[in-house]
């Protein structure tokens, strides 16, 4: 009975599957909304059943992939059906929504960075390494423009976009993951109320107040800050780890400052909206976002909630 009830709802969620990637594959515009939808059927039957079936419901749905897509569609099914059942698994565990985020992104980021190494060596496709190509060509053509509108600025200004091409260039892992994070939640943000039609329920999000990092993510910030005063060659792979490292870690500790500000805004019963405001202010204006990253380092490394409980109490 059950093995019959694995291979009908398999066989409907994988029909749903091939809809959506169809769809994704050969209908543009519809496509940016049917991607987030990709995950869906690979978390519905994770939530159904156990590992075991549903590694085998992956596999018919990269057979089912290629069947429909050829060689192109096998990349999506790569990232979107492992990140459904990592996301399908965490669910059915009752895990956190932040570690949901957390571990579902991760997930999707090394997947991206498989599909890619595949797509380079074994297909001989840089689809990156063609973007900056693009990029480049379109400043190189714009260079008579921006050197006739600001003959004085129009050298100046080129170089300081030749500088951007060169962190962007450096910075690709940084982005990947900052993307992969966005493309979850908005994940997590259509699948949820859909799949908690199934039966399938995930935990509520804690309230960004509660949110807390662990004390090792402010080590190896303290170290990066320490490393960044050896001198380590711009063009080489160490460089471009240390800078991703440090770019990322400042990101979630600023995240850490935000949950340490509307903590104290919670303690003191002060206006929520009020702690919104000043938030989207320090985010958008350098000189205070690092007063949100003080704030995160404080956080992590001190016991200043308590300090604020026992003074609200």
């Amino acid at each position: 009975m059950r093995k019959t009830r694995i291979i009908t709802e398999g066989a409907v969620l994988l029909a749903i599957y091939a809809v959506f990637l169809l769809i994704t594959l050969y209908i543009p515009i519809l496509n940016n909304v049917t991607t987030f939808f990709l995950v869906l059927p690979f978390i519905l039957f994770r939530g159904r059943f156990d590992r075991k079936a549903s590694g085998l419901f992956f596999i018919a749905a990269i057979f089912i992939s290629f069947i429909v897509g050829s060689l192109h569609a096998l990349p999506l099914t790569f990232m979107y059906g492992i990140t459904g059942l990592v996301l399908g698994d965490y669910i059915i565990r009752k895990k956190s929504r932040v570690q949901l985020l957390l571990v579902a992104s991760f997930s999707f980021f090394i997947t991206i960075a498989l599909s890619y190494w595949i797509s380079v060596f074994f297909l001989q496709i840089d689809y990156i390494k063609e973007l900056f190509k693009v990029m480049e060509e379109g400043l190189e053509q714009s260079k008579p423009i921006i050197k006739a509108i600001d003959p004085k600025k129009g050298e100046e200004t080129l170089d300081q976009f030749q500088v951007a091409v060169e962190l962007m260039k450096k910075m690709i892992p940084t982005i990947a993951i900052i993307g992969s994070i966005v493309n979850i939640f908005i994940i997590q943000a259509i699948a949820i109320p859909i799949i908690k039609r199934f039966g399938i329920k995930a935990e509520p999000w804690q309230p960004i107040r509660m949110w807390r990092l662990p004390r090792v993510i402010l080590w190896i910030f303290l170290g990066l800050i320490i490393l960044s005063f050896v001198s380590i060659e711009k063009d080489t792979l160490a460089y471009t780890v240390f800078l991703n490292a440090f770019y990322i870690l400042q990101l979630l500790i600023m995240v850490q400052g935000i949950s340490f500000l509307f903590f104290i805004f919670f303690q003191y019963k002060l206006p929520k909206g009020i702690a919104i405001v000043l938030t989207i202010f320090m985010l958008i204006n350098p000189t205070f976002s690092f007063l949100l990253r003080v704030l995160g380092v404080i956080d992590i490394g001190t016991n200043w909630r308590e300090f604020f409980r026992k003074a609200t109490d």
